[in-house]
């Protein structure tokens, strides 16, 4: 995984580097070798994890690429490639159709936040596959430069700006599981035999039958018991890394149905935060 995670950073990079120099070199606007590359080169800006080396790098690395389009080939090209990115960032994150969503309040006290896996798409995703957690995100927190830790893949569980974090109740409702005493992993280490690590499961007052998870807690941060009622934006834990998690984050998703004291079964149900829809690449 460290090797995954240092080989994403440089391609981060050295990609929309390299993009930007195919545009500088190409004689034509209408070259298939110039449209290869935006394709490519907006594809990667709309789905890559840029909280490893910084939120705001698409943003930079989209306003010159059009920049340079437009230097070399007239606004038509720039207004079209413009285009692609809006186009191609928007197309994959809408929305599901037809879903009864779950209404959330954020379940942090403050600070600014990155979603790095989320949608409603498997290029977004990951947990798609999975029918309980289908409408799954994994929440890292950004420091001031929008990275998501100090260095690419430190060791130090404390070098991620999101361990420790207190997670607070994002919806009135009972507590209906608490697993707690699963130790918070070194780097590179899961435990594949308790996914969810430490976690405590809401039944929300305001969507009979729903569930929600909070996963991946801090060991011994609990603060909450099975059959207390809770209010939005009570302390509930801290975000650790017990469980199946190659890094410090939060794992939240909703369900219908299902036990009321486990997080992996039910079926996965949509959810609004602070009245947003969130993909991969949002920030909250």
């Amino acid at each position: 995984m460290k090797w995954l995670i240092y080989f994403s950073a440089a391609i981060y990079i050295l990609w929309p580097l390299s993009a930007m120099s195919s545009v500088w070199m190409s004689d034509s606007a209408t070259s298939g070798a110039f449209l290869f590359t935006t394709l490519i080169f907006v594809w990667f800006i709309a789905v890559a994890r840029w909280d490893v080396t910084s939120r705001y790098l698409p943003f930079v690395f989209s306003a010159a690429y059009v920049a340079l389009t437009f230097y070399k080939f007239g606004w038509i090209p720039a207004a079209l490639t413009l285009l692609a990115i809006i186009v191609v960032y928007w197309f994959p994150r809408r929305a599901p159709r037809g879903e009864q969503f779950v209404a959330l309040r954020s379940p942090f006290e403050s600070g600014s936040f990155f979603v790095a896996q989320g949608g409603n798409s498997k290029l977004l995703n990951h947990h798609r596959r999975s029918r309980s957690q289908r409408y799954a995100l994994d929440i890292s927190k950004l420091n001031f430069l929008g990275v998501r830790a100090r260095g690419i893949y430190p060791k130090d569980l404390r070098s991620y700006c999101i361990f420790s974090c207190p997670v607070v109740a994002p919806c009135d409702g009972t507590i209906t599981a608490v697993v707690d005493g699963h130790p918070d992993l070194p780097l590179g280490e899961m435990d594949r035999a308790n996914p969810a690590g430490n976690h405590v499961v809401i039944r929300c007052a305001d969507s009979p039958g729903v569930y929600v998870g909070l996963a991946h807690l801090m060991q011994g941060s609990i603060v909450v018991q099975s059959g207390q009622t809770m209010k939005t934006g009570e302390r509930i834990a801290c975000v650790g890394n017990s469980g199946n998690t190659t890094e410090p984050h939060l794992h939240i998703h909703a369900k219908r149905g299902g036990n009321a004291e486990s997080m992996l079964d039910g079926e996965g149900v949509p959810m609004r935060i602070d009245g947003r829809w969130f993909t991969r690449g949002s920030t909250l």
